[in-house]
């Protein structure tokens, strides 16, 4: 149904002669579905009390990802469950963490994040191809991105908001972490 509806409104607004109306088409499938999927995430979220923790989980991760890239579900509805459960799942995980450990633990997702980063980054994939002359722009932002976040979490720590300061810091973690490609390991091969 939503692949009509786009469809449609790809066909109205396209100039037949320049735009492919599949990538518009697609473009506005895209839009709608993650549009509908944070909406869905935040209310959830503020149901739940965590809508501030949620907010920062969504912009932190988000951030670094548009840069870096990284890996995707087979489908949209895998995708959603598997962001809803990591987004959660990493907001409960920094509620139960001991306050004796909390600077250890944020400067450890932060550092590893920054090494996948450097490592990984940008992550081409079918959905998403990388010019050789966008490469290393992409990179650059990636290392930047992270370098910046990782100064956020590490101010906010420091200005006593260590439980937004560990779900920035647990965000950027994840997102890493969908930048390794587990089936085939090209630049850990390319280190040896």
């Amino acid at each position: 149904m939503l692949y009509k509806i786009c469809k449609k409104i790809a066909v109205k607004i396209s100039r037949p002669e320049s735009d492919d109306i599949e990538v518009v088409r697609f473009g506005l499938e895209l839009l709608i579905i993650t549009a509908l999927s944070i909406i869905f995430l935040l209310i959830i979220g503020f149901i739940f009390g965590y809508g501030i923790e949620l907010t920062i989980f969504l912009i932190s991760f988000g951030l670094l990802r548009t840069s870096a890239g990284g890996l995707h579900a087979k489908n949209n509805i895998i995708c959603f469950i598997s962001y809803f459960s990591i987004s959660f799942l990493g907001i409960k995980f920094v509620k139960i963490i001991p306050e004796s450990l909390q600077f250890f633990e944020i400067v450890t997702f932060l550092l590893t994040s920054m090494i996948l980063v450097y490592i990984f980054a940008p992550v081409q994939t079918p959905s998403r191809p990388i010019f050789p002359k966008e490469k290393l722009i992409f990179r650059k932002r990636s290392i930047i991105c992270i370098c910046i976040l990782s100064a956020l979490s590490m101010l906010l720590f420091f200005l006593s908001f260590k439980t937004l300061a560990n779900v920035m810091a647990i965000a950027v973690l994840f997102e890493s972490l969908t930048l390794i490609n587990f089936k085939k390991t090209k630049k850990l091969e390319e280190l040896k």
